[in-house]
């Protein structure tokens, strides 16, 4: 379950910023996170640019979720591969995201309720509380087993 009436909305796009208080030292993460942000950020643009149709955002929201599938891929070979002790906790945690995901935006492309920008929100506070969080704690492992 997730709540989005908290979000506040905005009638510009809503971008975010790479910073390096989101950098987690292991460049493969951080470029892949950096994907990620860029991709929210179209997605952001493209819903807020009145000339598009809702097949651009539904086009955005795929490509976005799918590249979330590589780069979870990536972290879960890495936890693997180096026998992360969190890893239970951290995979739950992809678990959990992609299943809200997954159901905001089915219910986005069937016009039930969900709209653009609260997927967006989502994704904003999600990709950044995920980040600092959990990643960073996985981050400070691999690191200390030698991952740059």
């Amino acid at each position: 379950m997730f709540v989005i009436d908290a979000f506040c909305y905005w009638k510009e796009p809503m971008l975010i910023q790479w910073s390096e208080k989101l950098a987690v030292g292991i460049a493969e993460i951080d470029n892949q996170h950096q994907r990620l942000i860029a991709l929210i950020n179209e997605l952001s643009e493209i819903e807020h640019d009145q000339q598009k149709e809702m097949q651009a955002v539904e086009k955005a929201l795929d490509e976005l979720v799918s590249y979330t599938l590589y780069h979870f891929g990536t972290e879960e070979r890495l936890m693997e591969d180096y026998v992360y002790a969190d890893e239970e906790t951290h995979l739950r945690g992809h678990e959990q995201f992609l299943e809200t995901i997954t159901q905001m935006v089915e219910n986005f492309s069937e016009n039930e309720a969900v709209t653009a920008q609260q997927i967006i929100n989502y994704l904003s506070v999600w990709l950044n509380q995920h980040i600092l969080r959990t990643d960073k704690a996985l981050a400070a492992y691999l690191l200390k087993r030698g991952v740059n």
